[in-house]
């Protein structure tokens, strides 16, 4: 029995949501631990999912709230990319794929990507001058590498659907 094309995209549109629902979660986690921190110190022990950075706020207020503020944003925008992807996958026409409101979306996924590679070198720049400073590991590096790959391959996929949309046109013109 094959499986349909609409049947996978349905599946993908939940894995999406899931998706969504998880890294708005975990950005949401993230800003209350942070708020709580400012009424309870012992509260930036156990940030999220056992992140402790109650050494980095001893080390400096400066350093803890620039790092939050980094692991929220990069949350935050993990979340808007599936966000994004579920918008294309819902607006997605099986008869007609070329739209030009696609390449929108897919534009507006790679700029996502592009902006979380951004926050996470930024993070990895902030954690490599503190833990230099300190002479530990106060921060850990993050793998921000991934997303700037992935945001390639996305634009790849964009310009083939800019050059399916041209085929597509030139069909139309021709019948």
């Amino acid at each position: 029995m094959k499986i349909k094309t609409t049947v996978i995209l349905q599946v993908l549109r939940l894995l999406a949501l899931l998706a969504f629902i998880g890294f708005s979660i975990e950005a949401g986690s993230i800003i209350i631990s942070f708020i709580v921190s400012f009424y309870n110190p012992d509260a930036a022990k156990n940030l999220y999912k056992g992140l402790d950075l109650h050494q980095l706020k001893a080390y400096g207020e400066w350093a803890y709230y620039l790092a939050v503020i980094f692991l929220f944003s990069i949350a935050a925008l993990k979340a808007q990319v599936w966000q994004k992807v579920m918008n294309l996958l819902s607006h997605l026409k099986m008869d007609n794929p070329f739209q030009p409101q696609m390449m929108q979306f897919l534009n507006r996924v790679s700029s996502a990507l592009i902006a979380i590679w951004a926050t996470g070198f930024l993070y990895n720049i902030l954690a490599g001058f503190v833990n230099k400073r300190t002479g530990g590991e106060l921060l850990q590096i993050i793998d921000a590498d991934n997303f700037l790959f992935m945001a390639g391959l996305v634009f790849i996929i964009t310009q083939v659907f800019k050059r399916g949309m041209e085929i597509q046109s030139e069909n139309e013109l021709t019948v």
